[in-house]
């Protein structure tokens, strides 16, 4: 029961013989301690003497309480338990041979309606196992004794076995070979128009030459500060034919995250074309690159153009840390190409098919995007922003540059699905980034050819896992490993945690980054060498990510060890984000968790103790939130409370923090100034499940999505027949201000 549940404390319901044949009357609860590291010899000795002691039972414990608490039935010798194990999901009996009174016989039962045939023939077979290993070595930790059966090991290692040839090669050989079989074909597309894969090729050598001119080699970061158009493309393209690595900016992060990740990451050059930010970044060479591709900059003669190592790194990409600073992740090319080599076996692009760029090139989700292409010849639709984030645009979008692969996160989904895109039979679909609902797993499946669930975090570059969802289920599993790639499901002990049992999850394989720029000791405890292996890819990822193997060989993702969340896709460090409010001096405490919205998303919702009683500038600490952190880490709505709930050793009652709706009160009036502004402000409150909307109130800052902006548009063009675009929330995040610019177009019927 230690080694199933890894609990210490472990309580065993018995019943004993006393004296004679007599049955005791009363079930004796048994409780003993069992820790990873006490060996089976001490425990041996431990258990007797709570068994000869298994009549005392504290006064203060009810035994019925004690009773229902214990995981295991054992009985000694007596009948056989009754048919439900007296409530148990599963019963021994120890039963003394008669013909040979040294002999004793174990009996195993189980509640049939409580655990599957195959989980208990599973355990009985772990037991031996166990067994086995304690007498063999009594005096080892129990944690590390064997349990596993050698089929189970066979088993595990079959579901696992992902080797397949290497592939060779970088991005720029992909390139280079699209371009010269290739030449006129149409390599990106998008509102500004399109170029050919021998015009790209053409535009990201030259620049790539005036990168070498300006310092880039083998080893340089480069930082990328660009609006979305094909400068973008070629600029992150140039800098890996330059051999530098391209370090991805988003220029609606404020300056100061901008400026953050780049002193971190060391870069000697920023490329920009003139996007918000970059005039802030300070100790950085700046190259000017236009819509185009072009920098303004002259080539100091021909130079060699080597082109990337394949143990070079690509990108650093950065993610939320819990230090209050985020942290760079170096992928490296062999990674990159391995994923591209995989999903390009998977899914099979064709050179007619067009890849949906929509997701920023600071979220390494891009990865797959900007480069799978590449492999095939096929097009990229690379689609603004303001495109991306509006449901109606971009399945318009779909249309007209004629999508068939598209990956995104379930909120992006969602948004599509409200607009009532009907999908396509040639349309492939993945949704990943955070947890997919079996819902909206099944909506996806309807409208497309095929649809998949993938996993992985940024640390194993992009995707570690896959599964084609073809039929209804809950949960929705995360799969299988993708090619070269090997998943382990360990306890606290890092031994391998039986199927179906839950475990951390472990990630090797040709995926693996590098580790933390400039963070060796985080890389040390997060990138650790693999035990049960001694081959090629023994550098395994501890995920933090806690999981299982289900009976059919695939993945199931159950959750966190620690309090990092995905919100929209991104992952978090809710402790980063409280690092920062924590800093704000009119902060006394701050405190950041997260909540399911209207949508049923997962929202952040930020608590503050304020230094001065009286009304907290709650606007004010929101707006240097802003200044600091991009708009996916602002916690929204921002609440006050006199004081953050603490258990006695000072931990945070999380449960015992308020819902926004339960700090609201409405007022006894409502004032708004007509019909227009009191119906938006209804329209509001049944999308955000608010029981009332102020007219000072910001859409956002109660909590508002993308996704359910896209749900108050859908409401406004039934209601009053007018098409209302996502960026006019943006402008206009109050109900007046919105009414204002609905005035006079709006149809009050």
């Amino acid at each position: 029961m230690h080694r199933y549940t890894g609990n210490e404390s472990i309580c065993i319901r018995t019943r004993l013989r006393a004296g004679g044949s007599e049955l005791r009357r009363h079930a004796a609860p048994v409780w003993f301690s069992a820790g990873s590291a006490d060996t089976f010899a001490e425990q041996l000795r431990v258990t007797s003497l709570a068994l000869a002691d298994a009549d005392v039972i504290p006064d203060t414990v009810a035994i019925a309480d004690v009773l229902a608490s214990a995981q295991v039935a054992c009985y000694f010798g007596g009948p056989a338990p009754s048919e439900t194990n007296d409530g148990h999901k599963i019963a021994v009996q120890l039963v003394r041979e008669v013909d040979e009174p040294a002999a004793w016989t174990l009996h195993w039962y189980c509640n049939d309606t409580e655990i599957s045939a195959t989980a208990f023939e599973r355990l009985v077979g772990h037991f031996g196992v166990l067994l086995e290993s304690a007498l063999t070595a009594p005096e080892a930790p129990l944690g590390e004794l064997s349990m596993l059966t050698a089929a189970e090991l066979r088993q595990l290692a079959e579901w696992t076995s992902t080797e397949a040839a290497n592939p060779e090669g970088t991005v720029i050989d992909l390139l280079e070979r699209c371009a010269a079989r290739l030449p006129h074909a149409s390599a990106v597309v998008g509102p500004w128009g399109e170029l050919s894969y021998g015009e790209l090729a053409r535009r990201v050598t030259h620049l790539a030459g005036q990168l070498r001119t300006a310092g880039v080699t083998r080893g340089t970061n480069v930082g990328v500060l660009m609006r979305r158009s094909p400068g973008l493309y070629i600029a992150i393209l140039a800098v890996m034919k330059a051999g530098g690595a391209y370090v991805p900016l988003d220029p609606d992060h404020p300056p100061q995250r901008i400026a953050t990740v780049l002193d971190d990451s060391s870069a000697s050059l920023l490329i920009t074309d003139g996007a918000p930010g970059s005039h802030l970044c300070s100790g950085v060479s700046l190259m000017q690159v236009d819509a185009g591709g072009t920098a303004k900059v002259p080539l100091s003669g021909p130079c060699t153009l080597e082109g990337p190592a394949r143990d070079d790194v690509a990108y650093v990409i950065y993610t939320s840390g819990t230090t209050g600073l985020p942290k760079g992740i170096q992928v490296p090319h062999r990674a990159l190409a391995n994923l591209l080599w995989h999903f390009d076996n998977e899914i099979g692009l064709r050179e007619e098919d067009t890849v949906g760029g929509i997701t920023t090139v600071a979220f390494d989700m891009s990865v797959l995007e900007l480069f799978l292409p590449l492999v095939r010849g096929s097009r990229l639709a690379l689609l603004s922003r303001e495109t991306a984030t509006d449901g109606l645009a971009l399945r318009d979008a779909l249309t007209e540059y004629s999508i068939s692969f598209m990956q995104a996160t379930p909120m992006t989904w969602r948004m599509l699905i409200d607009a009532d895109w009907q999908g396509d039979s040639r349309f492939t679909a993945v949704c990943g980034g955070e947890t997919t609902p079996p819902d909206l797993a099944e909506q996806i499946r309807q409208r497309v050819g095929t649809a998949w669930n993938c996993y992985g975090p940024t640390e194993t570059t992009v995707w570690s896992t896959s599964h084609r969802i073809q039929g209804p289920a809950s949960p929705i599993p995360v799969g299988r490993p993708i090619a070269n790639t090997v998943l382990r499901v360990l306890d606290r002990n890092g031994q391998l945690v039986p199927i179906g049992l839950p475990g951390e999850l472990y990630i090797g394989g040709a995926g693996v980054a590098c580790g933390y720029l400039g963070k060796p000791d985080l890389t040390a405890q997060r990138f650790l060498l693999d035990r049960h292996d001694t081959g090629p890819h023994r550098k395994f990822y501890r995920t933090g990510d806690i999981a299982r193997w289900t009976e059919s060989g695939e993945l199931e993702y159950l959750g966190r060890t620690d309090r990092q969340v995905k919100v929209r896709g991104y992952r978090l460090e809710l402790e980063e984000i409280e690092a920062v409010l924590n800093l704000d001096p009119r902060v006394r405490h701050g405190v950041v968790d997260v909540r399911e919205n209207g949508s049923g998303d997962q929202q952040l919702v930020g608590y503050i103790v304020p230094v001065e009683p009286g009304e907290p500038e709650l606007r004010e600490i929101t707006a240097r939130l802003n200044r600091l952190l991009p708009d996916y880490m602002i916690p929204r709505p921002l609440m006050a409370l006199p004081e953050i709930p603490l258990s006695a050793n000072g931990k945070v009652l999380r449960k015992q923090l308020p819902s926004p709706q339960e700090t609201r009160r409405p007022p006894m009036v409502q004032s708004y100034e007509s019909e227009l502004e009191e119906r938006l402000a209804k329209i509001w409150a049944e999308v955000l499940a608010v029981e009332c909307v102020l007219p000072e109130d910001n859409f956002f800052d109660l909590g508002g999505t993308s996704l359910l902006a896209q749900r108050v548009a859908a409401r406004v063009r039934e209601e009053f027949h007018v098409r209302l675009r996502m960026s006019a929330l943006l402008q206009h995040p109050t109900v007046p201000t919105l009414a204002q610019i609905l005035k006079g177009r709006a149809r009050l019927v």
